[in-house]
Order: C-alpha cells, then sequence, then structure tokens
C-alpha cells in the first residue's frame, strides 16, 4: 500500500472552563508556596530527578527527559480533586 502524505490531525483541545482555571490557579498558588516552605526548610526542589539522573548513568541507562506544559498537570490535578473525598484522604484514621 502506498504511504500517505497525509498529516494526522491532531487531538482536539477543549476550552477551559473558567471554574475550573481558577481552581487550577488555586491550586498551582498552593503548590508553589509548598515549595517554597520546602525551600525554607532545606528541601531542594528538583533533586530526586538529578539523583534519579545520576543513579541511570551509574547503570548506564538511557535517560529520557519529557516534560509537560504545567497547566496541563494543574487541571488534572484539580480534576482529580474534585472527585476526591477529601475528609476520607486527610482523616488519619483512613
Amino acid at each position: 500500500a502506498p504511504l500517505s502524505s497525509a498529516k494526522p490531525t491532531p487531538p482536539a483541545v477543549s476550552k477551559p472552563n473558567p471554574v475550573m482555571k481558577a481552581a487550577s490557579a488555586a491550586v498551582g498558588n498552593s503548590i508553589k508556596g509548598m515549595y517554597k516552605k520546602l525551600d525554607t526548610a532545606g528541601f531542594q526542589a528538583g533533586e530526586e530527578f538529578v539523583v534519579a539522573m545520576r543513579e541511570g548513568q551509574k547503570i548506564g541507562s538511557d535517560i529520557v527527559l519529557g516534560d509537560r506544559d504545567v497547566e496541563v498537570t494543574l487541571r488534572r490535578v484539580t480534576e482529580g480533586l474534585a472527585r476526591t473525598d477529601l475528609k476520607a484522604l486527610l482523616n488519619p484514621d483512613s
């Protein structure tokens, strides 16, 4: 069969819901605040990636660097939180 020269159609991207956009911004601000507190306590954000890369290099692994748009991550976290029973999640007895 001959090869097609047609370009694949990119997936449809839905328009962000204004409420979800605001919620994502709030989640993002909370995460930023958490990282600031961790930094002042001596933790270095991103250190887990540095350690993973060093360990992978020690054993000769191929290293693949990947990232996702922060807006996509925040939207997915917000959607997940919206479906989560936060009382049960935060209850120390559960």
